[in-house]
């Protein structure tokens, strides 16, 4: 799973790869609902991943999106402002103000996920050395239960040689 994050003028475009491609969705804001569309880019189902990723950088975004009209959500992207020609400049300065505040909204959180990340990278590291121990540990014991068994063996093979000898000079006492 990989995680895209891609900064234009208009938006900013947050999207993971999955292999979810039977998945659909819609989007649902106030009273409006989109059609459904494919779901291709999300967190892998299961994921403890997702549900925190949607905390941490998805949901303070409809803050931005109630003082927007114009604002859109589509399934890869959020667009904030659309330029139109009938505008007023109180207008653009709001989006303007909007913008920056996501801009910052993203700059501060981006910190926060990258520190999310190199957690999860170094915990993804710490349960690989575990893996190997734990395997390491098992073919050491592997090779404990092998020694006990060639020792039994070694044993046994000892008291059947020491009853061969004994039931030989037997025989041989016996003249037989």
């Amino acid at each position: 799973m990989k995680l895209f994050i891609n900064s234009s003028e208009v938006g900013d475009e947050l999207t993971f790869r999955s292999y979810l491609e039977d998945r659909t969705f819609c989007v649902n804001l106030n009273n409006f609902q989109s059609s459904s569309a494919p779901l291709l880019y999300v967190v892998p189902q299961g994921s403890v991943l997702g549900p925190l990723l949607f905390s941490l950088y998805l949901l303070p975004l409809g803050s931005f999106l109630r003082k927007n009209d114009d604002g859109k959500v589509g399934s890869k992207q959020l667009t904030l402002a659309e330029a139109t020609p009938g505008k007023s400049m109180a207008d653009a300065n709001a989006e303007s103000e909007m913008l920056a505040e996501l801009k910052k909204f993203r700059k501060e959180n981006m910190d926060s996920f990258c520190d999310l990340k190199s957690s999860l990278n170094r915990l993804e590291n710490t349960m690989e050395e575990l893996k190997q121990r734990t395997e390491v540990s098992a073919k050491e014991d592997s090779h404990i239960q092998h020694e006990k068994v060639l020792s039994y063996l070694l044993h046994r093979e000892a008291s059947l040689a020491s009853k061969c000898d004994d039931m030989e000079n037997r025989l041989w006492r016996n003249n037989i």
